[in-house]
């Protein structure tokens, strides 16, 4: 991963609203996308939902990354709607980028100001121009803050 931190990586967050204050439960279950790195061409946009404590298939939020894949070099934007219902209780949403060798990073996601359940993140994919394509897993997190037993 790259960030302000590691130079190594193979995403480097273009906004990040990185506020660790306090103490977090996990809000349902996480999601995992996969994105193409170093194609040729730009790749439809990947959707996921993240899913209830106890019914995974109860929709939290949904989560669109688009593209889905493309060249080193390629914006990603990340974006992730919490369900009005559960807006309240999540306060705070993650992404583990899991590149394989390169590493893994977390990032925060930047909540909207004019819509409280939307939250984004662009992601850049770096890498060596030369190398295979490969496949890197995204993992969302929803997260309350600690002792909110909503979820």
């Amino acid at each position: 991963m790259r960030n302000s931190t590691a130079c190594t990586a193979l995403f480097l967050t273009l906004l990040c609203g990185c506020d660790d204050v306090g103490s977090w439960d996990s809000f349902g279950s996480p999601a995992e996308l996969e994105v193409q790195v170093g194609v040729s061409e730009i790749l439809p946009a990947v959707e996921a939902i993240a899913g209830g404590q106890v019914a995974k298939d109860l929709p939290v939020a949904d989560i669109l990354l688009e593209p889905g894949g493309g060249p080193v070099g390629t914006e990603h934007t990340l974006e992730v709607t919490v369900v009005e219902d559960f807006e309240a209780d999540v306060q705070r949403v993650t992404v583990r980028v899991d590149a394989g060798s390169y590493g893994t990073d977390v990032f925060e996601l930047e909540q909207d100001p004019a819509f409280m359940g939307v939250w984004a993140i662009t992601l850049e994919s770096l890498g060596d121009e030369t190398e295979a394509p490969r496949e890197d897993t995204l993992t969302v997190k929803l997260w309350s803050p600690a002792g909110d037993d909503a979820s």
